[in-house]
């Protein structure tokens, strides 16, 4: 590579000690003021001779052919002289531009009469012109030959660019003159190429060789602007190639305009043919240098520095559009040279670049080098031939097409590279998915989940894994149906199995957005059955292969995870948890608590049970009768803290409350349904005492039936009326002790446990705990009254603690203790029923409340006047309440409703005694008494005296 760069550098050297060197040929024949004496030229010695020299020049002089006969003033010597290949500034001074037209004359004497064998050839391009000829001897004047039109001002030329070659006439005399009218308004004008005279067939044998040296140069040109577009067809991201496609199109164009190939197929001057043909000359160097620096720029990225790309293609840009002012804004200045600095510039810094490269032995530099050197030795040959330094060919088209070719060849080296390169990551990538195919399938075999695809016709794949014949117990699963094979006989409907045959259907061969539209409503959790009929819970998911060049889903991957003993592990474990959740309420209530609210409880539920089994349109007393079985019992939840039951008991009570409201249609489904859940929250209580604390059915106790133990009672009863043996009282009065205790429980042990709910009540009303005193008989209730007043007591305490007794603020405001107190008398009355008083030191009754909620309610006659009482009394009526809103702990108006319907069930009644004179309505205190008869107590004095 070192040597390379080293010879690259001797050829340069050769180029600057050739124009050292070389012999300027000899000028040969040279036109003096105007004249060219060829006397002494011998064409079978030098056959072609340029008409160089000095010719006379007339300035914006623009004859025609009859005004040149008539006035023949080319006849006479010029006033001026010009060099051919000069600026017309030369002759019209350095403030004119050079541009207009002129008329230039050359006398030739001493021509040999030769007229079949000589001939002009002309080649000219920046310039339209006009030759005539002119006999001296037969004084005729002949318009010889024409490039273009001629014309005064812009738009009555045309140029053309166009080699002619033309046989002289038959000539008279020795001394002719030419007569050539030049125009050029669009460029600097001047006469850069002189006429050649020669021998007619020696022009044509060139004409010919240059014809065919013409089109073979094209057709290279054209094979490398093909060769390199067929590249960049077969590789897009191979930028160089379509760079260097580029810059072979435009050097094509622009050989085809300074050889003029076009114009050969147009015999009249056209005039588009001429600005292309200008613009490309024009630009061709600027812009096939910008876009070398973008082939280098691709080619060896990151080494030239930012802003030389910039630059370079500002100022092809800039000189485009500046050429194309100068046009038609007089005056303005070129800048070509100013261009062309740049350009030399940044091709100093792009070959150092390139030097450099090439010794660091880049890929590709040195041959980018090698075809730098052709183009820069071919373009040193032309210039120096032009400058006439020495004598020979002009090569600098075959020096683009050396550079273009090494050019390519860096496009076509670095492409085999790419192109080895890839076939052997194509190998590598072979031998990989071999080696991951071998894994896939080590996976679909080992892999413990269901794994398919989905193919269009919604059939399974043969990639699919062994699990998954486990899974659903089958082995015929490839090219089946994915439908008939998951959910034949899964539990999903009808509907939901067409979703997911649409979504699939919808989704394979389509764009990826369909599938992510849809996707939310395949089916991911199912119950299927197995080949051996077994059910099992599989989790499935759903997703799409999608192919990433056209965004579509060329199938979709099914993945199915058998979870039934997770789930069964899962509900085991929640469960577990439930009924943690449930012990941990259940142990903060005592064991025989916990026992009285199972058993008050479940004959709730038995009875509302029955009555619902019993209606099917449910009277109004009916569900009166259901709606306050609910409510006591969710009371006595609420108090003992089951926040489970409380809630489940809730939605069922606000049910048929909205049912009283006539707010909602009886439903009887729904109310059934709640009746289960209430009920199955019930045993699940249940249970979890049972099995899980073990706290009945011990072994040492003996359960006997309620009716049982009551007869029992009555048959002692009548034992007692009756004198025994002295030997069998004590056994007796042993017997009748145990039933009676049995039977009959402690009123004291009764409110001993009905007051251990009001510190409860108190947290959820933010109030202390009130004082309660009771005064009581020694007496015992039955099983049946117990159990009634102790759901009675949890209304009677819960609407105290509510509505009577006041907030600790409100009590210190009016004097009073900021701990309320409840007053409970126990006593039997003359008609021998017990007598339950029941007093609290709040607020009382706000009778004009009272008065005013029953009015709007209706509940009052308007024609009639009520007393205090009365009006009190109204607290009584089913759903009536005085409260703002329903609250966790009242609101509803069930509390002294279910009071009376419970003691009257009992045989009872309910008495409600104002305790102070009222003048008018307003809060008043009161007392509220129950009373139960015989049946439902006994003194124990009596039973005593019994046993």
């Amino acid at each position: 590579m070192r040597d390379f760069v080293k010879l690259y550098l001797f050829l340069n050297v050769i180029v600057f000690f050739s124009w050292g060197t070389a012999q300027a040929s000899d000028a040969g024949f040279q036109a003096v003021q105007g004249t060219l004496d060829l006397s002494s030229w011998n064409p079978a010695v030098q056959k072609s001779l340029p008409l160089d020299g000095e010719w006379g020049f007339r300035w914006m002089e623009l004859e025609d052919q009859l005004e040149l006969e008539s006035r023949r003033s080319f006849l006479e010597p010029a006033g001026r002289f010009i060099k051919t290949g000069s600026s017309w500034k030369q002759a019209v001074g350095e403030d004119s531009k050079g541009l207009g037209y002129a008329t230039h004359i050359l006398k030739i004497k001493g021509l040999r009469a030769q007229p079949n064998e000589l001939a002009l050839n002309f080649s000219q391009f920046i310039s339209c012109y006009r030759l005539y000829l002119y006999d001296s001897l037969s004084q005729e004047l002949v318009l010889f030959a024409e490039s273009g039109r001629v014309g005064k001002t812009i738009p009555e030329q045309i140029y053309q660019y166009k080699r002619l070659l033309k046989p002289l006439p038959a000539l008279q005399g020795q001394d002719i003159y030419l007569i050539m009218q030049v125009a050029s308004l669009q460029v600097e004008g001047g006469f850069p190429l002189a006429p050649e005279i020669g021998l007619h067939t020696d022009f044509q044998n060139k004409a010919e060789h240059t014809a065919w040296e013409s089109f073979y140069i094209l057709g290279m040109f054209s094979f490398l602007v093909i060769s390199n577009l067929f590249l960049f067809l077969l590789r897009r991201e191979d930028k160089p190639s379509l760079v260097m496609a580029l810059f072979a199109l435009l050097m094509v164009i622009r050989y085809m305009s300074t050889e003029g190939i076009i114009a050969r197929f147009f015999p009249e001057p056209v005039a588009w043919n001429f600005y292309i043909s200008y613009y490309i000359i024009g630009l061709a160097l600027q812009l096939g240098f910008t876009l070398y620096m973008q082939f280098f720029a691709y080619t060896f990225p990151r080494i030239l520095p930012r802003y030389v790309l910039p630059v370079a293609w500002g100022t092809c840009i800039t000189q485009a559009l500046w050429t194309q002012v100068s046009r038609y804004v007089p005056g303005w200045p070129s800048l070509y040279l100013q261009f062309l600095l740049v350009v030399f510039a940044m091709g100093m810094i792009m070959l150092a670049k390139l030097v450099l490269l090439a010794w660091r032995r880049q890929r590709g530099a040195a041959l980018s080098l090698l075809g730098i050197s052709f183009i820069v030795l071919a373009m040193a040959n032309d210039v120096f031939v032009w400058m006439k330094l020495y004598e020979f060919i002009y090569i600098g088209h075959y020096g683009m097409l050396a550079f273009i070719f090494c050019q390519s060849l860096v496009v076509a080296s670095n492409f085999a590279h790419a192109f080895r390169t890839a076939e052997r990551l194509s190998q590598d990538l072979q031998i990989e998915v071999e080696r991951q195919t071998r894994d896939v399938k080590t996976i679909l075999a080992n892999i413990h989940q269901g794994i398919l695809t989905v193919r269009p016709g919604l059939t399974v794949g043969d990639d699919y894994s062994q699990y998954l014949c486990e899974i659903l117990q089958d082995r015929n699963i490839e090219n089946r149906n994915v439908l008939d094979l998951l959910f034949h006989s899964s539990n999903l409907n009808q509907e939901q199995k067409d979703m997911v045959r649409t979504i699939l259907e919808g989704a394979i061969g389509e764009a990826a957005l369909n599938f992510e539209i849809n996707e939310e409503n395949l089916v991911r959790d199912t119950l299927i059955q197995d080949g051996h009929g077994r059910q099992k819970n599989v989790l499935i998911d759903w997703d799409p292969v999608v192919n990433e060049k056209t965004d579509e889903v060329e199938k979709v991957l099914v993945t199915l995870r058998d979870v039934t003993e997770l789930r069964a592990m899962e509900a085991k474990t929640r469960q577990q948890q439930r009924d943690m959740e449930l012990i941990a309420e259940i142990i903060e209530v005592a064991a025989d608590r916990f026992q009285n609210f199972l058993a008050s409880s479940r004959r709730f539920l038995e009875e509302n049970g029955r009555l619902l089994q019993a209606a099917i349109q449910p009277s109004s007393e009916v569900l009166k009768i259901i709606f306050i079985n609910l409510h006591t019992m969710k009371g006595a939840a609420r108090t003992y803290r089951f926040t489970s039951m409380t809630a489940i008991i809730h939605d069922a009570e606000h049910f048929i409350s909205l049912v009283q409201k006539q707010q909602m249609p009886w439903d009887a489904e729904h109310a059934w349904q709640d009746h289960e859940r209430v009920l199955a929250i019930f045993q699940e209580y249940e249970r979890v005492n049972r099995d899980r604390l073990k706290r009945v059915d011990a072994k040492d106790t003996v359960r006997l039936d309620l009716d049982t133990v009551r007869e029992n009672i009555r048959a002692l009863e009548a034992i007692g009326e009756i004198r025994l043996d002295d030997r069998l009282t004590p056994f007796v009065d042993q017997v009748r002790k145990t039933f009676f205790q049995l039977y009959y429980q402690d009123v004291d042990h009764l409110f001993a446990e009905l007051v251990k709910i009001l510190p409860q009540l108190g947290r959820d009303l933010q109030k202390p705990d009130p004082e309660v005193i009771l005064r009581s008989v020694p007496a015992g209730l039955t099983k049946e009254a117990a159990d009634v007043l102790h759901d009675v007591f949890i209304h009677i305490f819960r609407n105290i603690m509510d509505h009577g007794i006041e907030s600790p603020d409100e009590r210190q405001k009016k004097g009073k203790a900021a701990q309320g107190q409840i007053n409970i008398d126990l006593s039997v009355n003359r008609q021998g029923e017990l007598q339950i008083s029941i007093e609290d030191d709040g607020q009382g009754i706000r009778l004009d409340r009272v008065k005013d909620i029953a009015a709007q309610r209706n509940l009052l006659d308007p024609k009639r006047d009520y007393g205090f009482r009365e009006i009190a009394e109204l607290i009584f009526v089913p759903g009536f309440s005085t409260a703002k809103g329903v609250t966790e702990v009242s609101g509803r108006g069930v509390g002294m409703s279910a009071v009376v319907e419970y003691v009257k069930n009992l045989g009872g009644r309910v008495e409600l005694r104002l305790t102070e004179e009222l003048s008018e309505l307003g809060p008043c205190p009161f007392r509220l008494e129950l009373f139960l008869p015989h049946a439902c107590f006994t003194l124990y004095q009596a039973a005593r005296r019994v046993a």
